[in-house]
Parts: C-alpha cells; sequence; structure tokens
C-alpha cells in the first residue's frame, strides 16, 4: 500500500475533528472564565468559615488550570486538522490521552473522597452552630444564610432542611456528574481516534 498524500485525506473525520475541538475549546474557556470569576469574586467563598478556605480556592484554581490545558490542546486539534499536519495531530493525540489520564485520576479521587468532604462540612456546621453566640460563628451563619433560604444541619434542628441538603443534593448529583464526565472520555476517546485517522492520511 502506498503512503496517503494529504489531498487524500479524509473530508468526514477531518472536518469531523475540526468541530470537535471548536466546541472543546469553547468550553475550555468558559471553563477558564468560570474559574477566574470565583478566585476573583469573594461571594464565591462565602460560608468558607465552615470548611478550608484553601479547599474551596484550590477548586477554583483546579477550573482554571483544567480550562487552560483544554484550550490548549484543543487548539492543537484544530490546527492540526485544518493544517493536515501529522505532528500537530500526533501531539494532540498524546496531550489528550495525557488529559484523559489526569481526569479519571481526579474523578477517582473525587469519588473516593466525596464523603470525607461532606462529613467535614457536616462536622464543622454543627461545631459552629453549637456555639452561635460567639460573634465570630454568629457572623459566618448570617452570611451562610443568605445563600441558604433554611440554614440547618439536620432535620429537627432548627428547621426541616437547609444547606446540608443542599450539600447531600450535590453528593447526590456525583453519579450524573460521573455520567457526564464518562461521556466526555469517550469523547475525548474519539478525538483521539480521529487524530491518529488524519494524522496517518497526512
Amino acid at each position: 500500500m502506498g503512503k496517503f498524500d494529504a489531498r487524500n485525506v479524509p473530508a468526514c473525520p477531518k472536518y469531523l475533528l475540526f468541530v470537535f475541538n471548536l466546541i472543546v475549546l469553547i468550553g475550555g474557556l468558559v471553563l477558564t472564565i468560570i474559574g477566574i470569576v470565583a478566585v476573583a469574586n469573594e461571594d464565591y467563598f462565602k460560608g468558607e468559615e465552615f470548611v478550608d478556605h484553601d479547599m474551596f480556592r484550590a477548586g477554583a484554581i483546579v477550573i482554571i488550570v483544567v480550562g487552560v490545558i483544554t484550550v490548549f490542546f484543543s487548539f492543537f486539534g484544530c490546527c492540526g486538522a485544518i493544517k493536515e499536519s501529522k505532528c500537530l495531530l500526533m501531539t494532540y493525540a498524546v496531550l489528550t490521552t495525557l488529559a484523559l489520564i489526569g481526569i479519571g485520576t481526579v474523578a477517582i479521587l473525587g469519588f473516593v473522597f466525596k464523603a470525607d468532604i461532606v462529613q467535614e462540612m457536616k462536622v464543622a456546621l454543627e461545631d459552629k452552630m453549637k456555639n452561635y453566640n460567639d460573634k465570630l460563628n454568629k457572623e459566618a451563619w448570617d452570611n451562610l444564610q443568605q445563600n441558604c433560604e433554611n440554614p440547618s444541619v439536620e432535620n429537627g434542628n432548627i428547621y426541616t432542611s437547609g444547606c446540608m441538603d443542599i450539600v447531600y443534593k450535590l453528593e447526590k448529583y456525583a453519579g450524573t456528574l460521573a455520567i457526564v464526565a464518562l461521556v466526555f472520555a469517550i469523547l475525548m476517546i474519539l478525538g483521539v481516534i480521529l487524530a491518529c485517522i488524519v494524522g496517518c492520511a497526512a
């Protein structure tokens, strides 16, 4: 079999790869903006008295890093598809594979430690409620009340629902987030396959 000429690069995989990476690039920009806004907006960290401030800020920084990396490797994918450059496409394939490994690692860690995070928040909320008369704790609860209509820790204490209910709902949605992450991972794998097809034909 002879070597493919660049002119023989399949049009369908080429443009699918470009459109896919363009969408991912836009998504990466959105993630980056969300992370920057979260870091710059002090309201994002309301309630930091209940959980380690650094944990919240680290989460926002992780979002920024993921967004920037996503923009970076999707740019390689877009340029590689349009220019039909084997070098750019193979670089994209390698970066995407590394990103998949990183995302998988973070997802596993998040799933493993999600219960610890919820428990930490619950213990902190209960501790602050016991010392509500303390000025700093009172200010912390007042700040949290601005974000939770019914600031309770558990049913039977003050209100029947509240901020811990929100935390438990977020934990409940972890399964949905896992499915979304799985779909995203499948799309990234598809991107790698398309990059290899176009790259080998270039």
